[in-house]
């Protein structure tokens, strides 16, 4: 009786570690050919197919799964007992849709070796090549925001290398200060990413005056090479907010980059303040417009 509700309990732990996967789970009983266990991830890849209302089991009856050759592949290709890795296939069902997915099979045997299961794994493939695309863009930014530190670094110590000027060294010296910064903020700016990512990222939150990050985001944005106009059209009477300084500069300066890229250098991008909500909040809201467009 022990042994029986241990393996009864196993099975549940079991279960519910498959139910919770972020993968889709779909396991086939060998002599029904029909779905036994079909996990939460399995159900909404199968549902989106089918669209509101329909079974997940039922349609996996009706769904037509095809390799990336054209090739078509039936729930008794599956109960041959070979194990497939990452093969790439498309879902489709009639009058419905189609998905792409990654998908990985492995037969379940029996006590006499034969076999009784087919347990299929599959991952919705939008979802990788969406984490592709960001990733690729990411390394895009990276090596682009990269590349003017870079430059005035390189200038600035091939420069020093030819001069005796005591002058323009100290000037040259402060335009690779200021790079190494810049570098110093955009290491910073992965790491925080990461911590998003993880959900470990923490603020340090301070009393500030909205000019002063406003006039550190413009700074920032025109060091990079930017020919854009930036006016701030600010009110005199604005209160100190609570906000963690460089987080909040990083965030600002997105802000004319986005607002650069939607209107020629001849349209000035205008910051402006103004209180969100009613008379006496401490809330406000900064907007960057361009052409009338807020951002």
């Amino acid at each position: 009786m022990r042994a029986r509700n241990d393996e009864r309990r196993a099975r549940a732990g079991l279960e519910a570690l498959v139910e919770a996967s972020p993968v889709g789970v779909v396991v086939f009983d060998a002599g029904t050919r029909m779905p036994a266990i079909v996990n939460r991830e399995a159900r909404r890849i199968v549902e989106v197919l089918g669209g509101p209302g329909c079974s997940a089991m039922d349609l996996l009856v009706d769904i037509t799964t095809r390799l990336s050759d054209g090739r078509k592949v039936t729930v008794d290709d599956l109960m041959t007992g070979k194990t497939v890795s990452d093969i790439e296939v498309e879902l489709s069902v009639l009058e419905g849709g189609s998905i792409r997915m990654l998908v990985n099979t492995a037969p379940i045997h029996s006590d006499t070796d034969n076999v009784e299961a087919v347990l299929v794994s599959m991952q919705d493939l939008a979802t990788l090549v969406e984490f592709e695309r960001m990733r690729l863009e990411l390394l895009t930014m990276v090596s682009h925001e990269l590349r003017a530190p870079l430059t005035s670094i390189k200038g600035s110590t091939t420069s020093l290398l030819t001069t005796f000027n005591r002058a323009v060294i100290r000037q040259f010296i402060r335009i690779i200060d200021q790079g190494a910064n810049h570098m110093e903020g955009l290491i910073h700016d992965l790491l925080d990413a990461g911590r998003i990512h993880a959900g470990t990222l923490s603020v340090d939150p301070e009393a500030v005056e909205v000019a002063t990050l406003v006039e550190q985001a413009r700074t920032t944005f025109m060091s990079g090479g930017r020919r854009q106009i930036v006016r701030i059209d600010l009110p005199p009477d604005l209160p100190r907010v609570s906000a963690d300084e460089r987080r909040i500069v990083k965030v600002l300066n997105n802000l004319l980059s986005n607002a650069a890229r939607h209107a020629p250098q001849s349209s000035p991008s205008v910051v402006a303040a103004l209180r969100d909500g009613n008379e006496g909040t401490n809330t406000l809201r900064v907007e960057m417009h361009v052409k009338g467009v807020a951002f």
